[in-house]
Order: structure tokens, then sequence, then C-alpha cells
């Protein structure tokens, strides 16, 4: 990305109130473990190493599709109403 990378993009969502709990997904071809502690510290919600070969980028894209719009369930973001959580 020209003059931004993805810590500054990722800082940035973090900062947006009303974006700020957007689930992030960190494509990259890095695989250097700095930066991968460093994307969940800041709030990833996973990364994937790109490969550089285009038929298998293409594979990682589809399957990246099948999980984050097909199976994930996103989390609930709203307190339930005071009183309605019974515990055991």
């Amino acid at each position: 990305m020209p003059r931004k990378n993805g810590f500054d993009v990722l800082e940035w969502i973090r900062a947006q109130p009303t974006i700020k709990h957007l689930r992030t997904v960190v494509l990259t071809t890095s695989d250097d473990l700095s930066e991968v502690n460093r994307s969940y510290q800041m709030g990833a919600a996973s990364l994937i190493t790109k490969p550089l070969n285009f038929t298998e980028f293409k594979d990682v894209i589809v399957a990246l599709h099948a999980f984050w719009l097909s199976v994930n369930t996103s989390p609930r973001l709203e307190r339930p109403q005071k009183g309605s959580l019974r515990l055991p």
C-alpha cells in the first residue's frame, strides 16, 4: 500500500469508535514471527501468509471466502438486558 503499511491500517481501524470492533484479517507475504505477534496484539482476528503463486493465492481467497463469509460466527456486540443473565 502506498504511504501506509498494514500496521498503520490496523492502528487506524482500532482508533475509530464506529469500526474498532471490525474483524480484520491480515493477508501478508511475511511469516516473520514478530510481525505475526504484532498483528494479533493490534487486534487482528486472523493472519494468513499469502502465497506468491497466483493459483495458490486464488485457492487462499476461496478458502477465506468460505470461512469468513459462510462458516464463521460473529461475536455478540450488544450486552444482555439487565437481569437476563442467569448463572447455573
